[in-house]
């Protein structure tokens, strides 16, 4: 059996062109599983702009953060649907 990695990136900003080809190349490696990572307590039309920003990656899975410091957690659903993700 093969061994996970888990290789946590800097943040990525969406609207930054640089981050976001950076981020296509680092996508782009062989074996290489994209998860996205958002934070709860989003609003949630940036929290799907957000995750669909990302799709280009083929990211299916979301791992969420700060669930400890959030009470409204609707953008997670807002942004798993938007883009399919897990």
């Amino acid at each position: 059996a093969g061994t996970s990695v888990l290789v946590d990136t800097a943040g990525c900003n969406p609207l930054e062109e640089g981050d976001m080809a950076e981020m296509g190349q680092l996508a782009s490696i062989p074996g290489i599983e994209p998860v996205l990572a958002l934070q709860a307590g989003m609003d949630s039309l940036e929290a799907a702009d957000a995750a669909r920003a990302f799709a280009f990656t083929a990211v299916k899975r979301l791992i969420v953060t700060r669930l400890d410091a959030s009470r409204r957690l609707g953008s997670l659903l807002a942004a798993a649907e938007a883009s399919g993700l897990a």
